[in-house]
């Protein structure tokens, strides 16, 4: 009788864990689980960051040289032309410039 290769299910063997039926929490899925988690935190990091990164390059483009509003700046804004840029940023990482 001629059998074809990997069919022979009577060979002792070892099933998969989820084949098993066993009710201890073996450390390869606390092993599995700690891997997600972190894989989870790094790309919660990553958007963190890349939201921040293009949050200030947003506002670095809009520096424009006029006055940000009353809300944004409540202090008094400082007109010197050659100040202006630097008092914008201040202004919105509100700031006393």
């Amino acid at each position: 009788m001629t059998r074809r290769r990997g069919t022979d299910h009577t060979w002792p063997h070892t099933p998969p864990s989820w084949q098993r039926a066993s009710d201890e929490f073996e450390f390869a899925d606390v092993a599995a689980i700690a891997r997600f988690v972190a894989m989870a935190w790094r790309i919660l990091l990553a958007a963190v960051f890349f939201v921040a990164y293009a949050n200030e390059l947003l506002l670095l483009s809009r520096v424009s040289g006029e006055a940000p509003t009353a809300a944004a700046a409540p202090h008094t804004w400082h007109t010197s032309p050659a100040t202006k840029g630097d008092n914008y940023l201040c202004a919105h990482a509100g700031l006393w410039c």
